[in-house]
């Protein structure tokens, strides 16, 4: 099974000695991640809609 590390700048760093997600050939696995807006890491109160962009 393959896996590779998916790291983008246009996504918060991850917080902690963890990536942002593994993509393996079937899945992606993500860690848990907070909304926070990736240029200036404040919490995006823009509720489910909001942080998920």
């Amino acid at each position: 099974m393959n896996r590779n590390v998916v790291h983008t700048d246009k996504a918060p760093k991850a917080i902690g000695p963890y990536s942002q997600a593994i993509r393996t050939d079937t899945m992606i696995y993500t860690a848990g991640q907070l909304g926070l807006d990736p240029a200036s890491g404040v919490l995006d109160n823009g509720g489910v809609e909001g942080q998920t962009r």
